[in-house]
Order: structure tokens, then sequence, then C-alpha cells
């Protein structure tokens, strides 16, 4: 009799542990979805806070280099410079603006922006949208010069020189 017993309580123990260990898959089920899933669709968009999440840009590698104004203003040097994952804006000798380092910070604060980007053999178009906006609309010329086409102001379009 004893042994029935103690058949009956390893049989009871044995439910008791299924029951919780069903509870447990179903906790670790529920919460792998809630920390896996996050939003994101074939577009930059992007107003996640995980860097690998950020949008990035991609130049096409025919613009990738440093590209200076032709006929700069006199004492002035301005122009591009493009690598495979950064549009930076060159002001001066010593003063740049790196996109890339833009978005990486917008996206680390959790700031909503977007990036476009169309590139084709002879274009690129870039655009950033934050609580502001920057376009950038080059096409090639050759390969030692790109146009920077001003949509507002055509007839004075800008010409940068590859260094």
């Amino acid at each position: 009799m004893a042994e029935q017993i103690m058949k009956g309580c390893q049989l009871d123990v044995l439910k008791i542990n299924i029951f919780f260990m069903k509870k447990l898959i179903l906790l670790l089920i529920f919460t792998t979805f809630t920390f896996s899933c996050s939003h994101s669709d074939n577009s930059n968009d992007n107003s996640n806070s995980s860097a690998s999440n950020c949008a990035t840009i991609n130049p096409p590698t025919w613009i990738q280099g440093t590209w200076i104004k032709q006929n700069p203003p006199i004492g002035s040097y301005t122009g591009y410079k493009f690598t495979s994952d950064d549009v930076i804006d060159i002001f001066s000798q010593s003063s740049s603006n790196s996109r890339k380092y833009q978005l990486d910070f917008y996206c680390t604060s959790n700031v909503h922006y977007t990036v476009t980007e169309n590139t084709t053999p002879t274009s690129y178009f870039l655009e950033i949208n934050w609580s502001g906006v920057a376009t950038y609309n080059f096409t090639k010329i050759s390969d030692t010069m790109i146009e920077l086409v001003n949509d507002n102001d055509p007839l004075h379009a800008s010409y940068y020189v590859k260094q």
C-alpha cells in the first residue's frame, strides 16, 4: 500500500512539473516575441534607439571620394566627401558635417527621421527629413566632375571636381 501511495505522489509531482513546464514555455515564447518584434518596414524610416536598426547612407561607388566646388570664391574651400556609408559637407579646410554622425545621433536619441536614397549609374539623390530637411541631388558629368542639381534654380547649378 505504501508503494501505491508513493507512486501516486510521484504521479502528482510529475503532473505539477508538467503544468509548470508548460507555463514556463509559454512565458519564454511570450517574452521572445515581445523583445524580438520591432517596427520595421522596407524604408529607411527610423524611430528606434538600437544602433543596429538605424537608417544608413549608401552612396554609390562612382561618387565616393572628395569633391571640391569648381571656381569657388577666393579663399573658399567647399565641397563634399562621400564614403561607402557617409556624406560629409565640407564648409572649409577645417570645418565639416557628417550626415552619418547626424543620423547616429538621431537614432540613439530617439529622434524620428527618414532617409530617402535613389541611385542610378549617373545620379545620386539623398534626402534626410527630421525637424528639418537636407536634400542632395547629384548628377555625374564625368569621372572627375559632378553637378549639384538645384531644383529651385536649375540655371545656377554647382559643379564639383574630384580630388
